[in-house]
């Protein structure tokens, strides 16, 4: 739909059931070309899940697949092991 040649519409269904979409809402989500959000977290195709509130050193959390994988959190509990190589 929104396109003479099926490829390059904007939203499509397969035969398969298949949907590309290039934004909309489902479920209280929203969704663009590069994030899935609600009001409290956001997915981003950088490789980033993080709260909408998330400032570096200042508020909210992310965890990063970026740099080798990060993470901000401003308190952690942790209840397994923790291991690591420096300290």
């Amino acid at each position: 739909m929104g396109h003479g040649t099926f490829a390059s519409a904007p939203f499509s269904v397969t035969k398969a059931g298949v949907v590309k979409a290039e934004s909309g809402t489902i479920g209280g989500w929203t969704v663009t070309g590069t994030q899935i959000t609600s009001s409290g977290l956001v997915l981003d195709s950088s490789g980033d899940i993080r709260s909408t509130n998330f400032q570096p050193r200042v508020t909210g959390w992310r965890v990063s697949s970026q740099a080798n994988g990060t993470a901000e959190f401003e308190n952690v509990r942790i209840r397994g092991t923790l291991a690591t190589t420096t300290f």
